[in-house]
């Protein structure tokens, strides 16, 4: 959970070599650029507050999977709208709507992530909890070297733009699919409580 929680929030920040000059190609002001930058922690302060609710209501491993499957859906939306090359307007509504929901989805998957501390970690939760936050912030961080050592990649195997602009959404986007598998298999079921809808982990 760890390593993922490391690459949903580098996903968050892989763009920053590559985007906006792929925007400028589209016809996209220096204004929406960053705009598009912008609205993501919108989003994740928008989802933030009824995460909680959501998790009473589904289960934490319904909600982590949601996240993930939202996150590789908008993902693969900001990918696909380089084709976009005419028409700004439509380019910048998906894009933003997808930045929106990217960042509600990983809002929704840390949160779950810091809710099973106490429960598969519950003699070293303080432990736990900083090296999630470690990781939070190296993904943060190190997001531009990924998306740029991505986007290089693609332009090697693809000598093109478009190809150099797509390979990162499409590594991150398989990476996240792929992790729906071992989420769904290996993390608890849950059950509800009689407190409040309280979800709790069998076991």
């Amino acid at each position: 959970m760890g390593t993922m929680n490391f690459f949903v929030n580098s996903a968050t920040s892989i763009i920053v070599p590559f985007f906006p000059n792929q925007a400028s190609a589209c016809n996209v002001s220096t204004f929406w650029i960053g705009m598009i930058f912008a609205v993501l922690p919108l989003g994740s302060v928008a989802a933030g507050l009824p995460i909680g609710k959501y998790m009473l209501l589904l289960g934490r491993k319904r909600v982590m999977f949601v996240g993930l499957v939202v996150n590789c859906i908008s993902i693969l939306a900001l990918a696909f709208i380089a084709n976009i090359k005419n028409n700004p307007a439509i380019f910048i509504a998906i894009a933003i709507v997808s930045r929106l929901l990217q960042g509600a989805s990983r809002s929704a998957y840390s949160t779950v992530v810091f809710s099973y501390v106490p429960i598969l970690w519950p003699d070293s939760v303080q432990r736990h909890v900083g090296i999630l936050e470690s990781l939070t912030g190296l993904g943060v961080m190190l997001g531009p070297i990924i998306g740029g050592f991505f986007s290089e990649l693609g332009k090697d195997a693809f000598h093109t733009s478009l190809g150099q602009y797509q390979m990162p959404f499409f590594i991150l986007g398989g990476l996240f699919a792929l992790w729906i598998i071992p989420t769904i298999l290996l993390l608890p079921p849950d059950v509800k409580s009689d407190k409040l809808g309280e979800t709790l982990p069998l076991g």
